[in-house]
């Protein structure tokens, strides 16, 4: 198995395949490997679902939408943002349950060139304070049940998600409604921090740890290769010679199809659920 595996391995990281990938040294001249075909930022990561735009993406509920009506929720999203005063570099803090608006801030704070602070769901409003005041966030998008209780946050604009009751805040598609739906060109580096998850605090206040577009988007190219790898290793599992049968898009006899969908249960506060 061990053989298979490392011949799957290594056509998938050929230095033709999407998969490929480079020595390189850091500052602090550790080596290590970075794929070479991974977008610069996420804003380009996102245009990928653009090739498939009328793909259904979300599906919340009886809610469905396709990627292109998400991207252009998104796109208005960070206009928004921007119109309000929002720059590169600044935090604006998410904190609801998982739904679609989720989703659609995570998108507009990071292509824009902002510091998407996630802060827990299932911290009490004592919690959500300190989770504000420690990352210095300008904004907050949440939910009804997470804006309640931050009445002392005064000089925070708050940005209400499908609300319950009548509420002084400001609502989400009210906020956008009138934006484009199209991404102003952001100046974002590969190195800019992008995203602010907060650890669970077991022995302390919880601490925030940020991340760049670098190291998400080498995280999400490393599941996609485990993923595709355990799928070739089904694939050929049967087969003596892998390397001949690699190169071919179809295999006779074999037939393992890849997941279209998923359920996503996990916290989006989560870095898992995020990711």
């Amino acid at each position: 198995m061990s053989d298979k595996y490392n011949e799957v391995l290594a056509n998938l990281t050929a230095p033709d395949q999407i998969f490929a990938f480079e020595e390189v040294q850091n500052s602090s001249g550790v080596t290590y490997r970075e794929f070479i075909n991974t977008p610069k930022n996420l804003a380009d990561f996102f245009k990928f679902g653009l090739s498939f735009p009328e793909w259904e993406f979300i599906v919340f509920n009886e809610e469905r939408y396709t990627y292109q009506q998400i991207i252009n929720k998104a796109a208005q999203t960070a206009n928004a943002l921007k119109k309000v005063g929002i720059k590169k570099g600044d935090r604006v803090a998410v904190c609801m349950a998982n739904n679609p608006e989720y989703i659609i801030s995570y998108m507009a704070i990071t292509s824009m060139g902002a510091v998407c602070v996630f802060l827990n769901s299932w911290w009490v409003p004592k919690e959500v304070s300190y989770g504000l005041e420690n990352s210095g966030a300008k904004i907050l998008i949440g939910d009804e049940k997470r804006l309640r209780g931050l009445e002392e946050f005064n000089d925070l604009t708050k940005i209400i998600v499908r609300p319950i009751n009548d509420t002084d805040f400001l609502e989400f598609n009210e906020f956008i409604s009138i934006e484009s739906e199209e991404f102003s060109n952001p100046d974002l580096d590969t190195n800019d921090h992008v995203t602010i998850f907060y650890t669970s605090g077991s022995t302390g206040f919880p601490k925030g740890v940020l991340s760049t577009h670098r190291n998400i988007l080498a995280t999400l190219f490393s599941w996609a290769l485990v993923t595709t790898l355990k799928r070739e290793l089904e694939a050929f599992e049967n087969i003596e010679d892998i390397s001949e049968k690699a190169e071919t898009s179809e295999i006779e006899g074999i037939n393992v199809p890849v997941q279209s969908s998923i359920l996503h249960c996990v916290p989006l506060f989560h870095v898992t659920g995020s990711h």
